[in-house]
């Protein structure tokens, strides 16, 4: 299980979208609720909420929800397994869209910038411990992060999909 996280707008549920085309399942958007003891991350199955219609090839489902200001993309519509039960958390990838690049760009950053990067997107952190401050450095301590520079939205998930499979095999040994 891989967490996909960045500030609102930046593409995460267009991202989503797009990912689940390319064999990823699906646990949540917008909460992802990881349970730092275990480090599982627990699914929060809900309609998937786009701003606007994703680029071809990703049409939206005809059982699509259109509320004006927002589009609903029903679990039972997605292309792909939504999963019912907790997973290991495997990586990080936040992600920044970057229209101006040819191609999309990835590389591996440490707990502290992906800590202050993560930190930013956390729901409701001072709520938490120390403002939340603790879950972002131990999730970002525990596995894998990466900043993806996203670029046309395939490319990006070519990317995305090529990393994690490395993740994979880095871990297998």
């Amino acid at each position: 299980m891989f967490l996909l996280a960045a500030e609102s707008g930046t593409g995460k549920s267009t991202t989503t979208w797009a990912l689940l085309h390319h064999q990823f399942s699906y646990m949540s958007d917008e909460l992802s609720p990881v349970d730092l003891d275990s480090m599982q991350v627990w699914p929060y199955p809900h309609a998937l909420c786009l701003k606007e219609p994703p680029p071809k090839p990703y049409p939206l489902p005809a059982v699509t929800i259109d509320l004006g200001r927002t589009l609903h993309v029903p679990t039972r519509a997605l292309p792909s397994a939504t999963l019912s039960s907790a997973r290991p958390l495997g990586g990080l990838f936040l992600l920044a869209r970057c229209p101006e690049l040819r191609e999309p760009e990835m590389r591996a950053i440490g707990p502290a910038e992906a800590s202050a990067r993560l930190y930013v997107t956390a729901l409701n952190p001072l709520a938490h411990p120390n403002h939340g401050l603790d879950a972002v450095v131990r999730i970002t301590q525990h596995v894998p992060c990466f900043a993806v520079s996203a670029a046309e939205l395939s490319a990006t998930c070519a990317l995305i999909r090529s990393t994690v499979k490395s993740v994979f095999e880095m871990a297998a040994g």
